[in-house]
């Protein structure tokens, strides 16, 4: 199966309604578009701690590096990003553990 996409908002000076924060699928997974300003919301609904880790779309000398799985304490949320396109590529893809871990994207315009 597809990614499940996140759709992310623009924020204004006039305001925007926030995003709602959409589970994320541990098992097909996520994806956000990015323009290289894209910032990724993530809140550990759980009790334990969740992990989510943004995958590296770039090569060095051939080889990708490795993704670090990212821990988020339980009731946490972190702000991640700006996400650069050459190093992740305009399909941000990422991976969380668990569907405790809800996420929204905004985009600085």
């Amino acid at each position: 199966m597809a990614r499940v996409a996140v759709t992310p908002i623009t924020p204004s000076r006039a305001g925007v309604a926030a995003a709602t924060p959409l589970a994320c699928d541990a098992t097909n997974f996520n994806t956000v578009a990015n323009d290289g300003q894209t910032i990724v919301l993530a809140k550990n609904t759980g009790a334990g701690a969740r992990t989510i880790d943004f995958i590296i779309k770039r090569t060095v000398d051939g080889v990708t590096p490795d993704r670090a799985a990212i821990s988020i304490a339980a009731g946490a949320t972190r702000v991640f990003g700006p996400f650069p396109i050459n190093d992740y590529s305009a399909a941000l893809d990422f991976n969380a553990e668990h569907a405790e871990v809800e996420v929204s994207a905004y985009r600085v315009p």
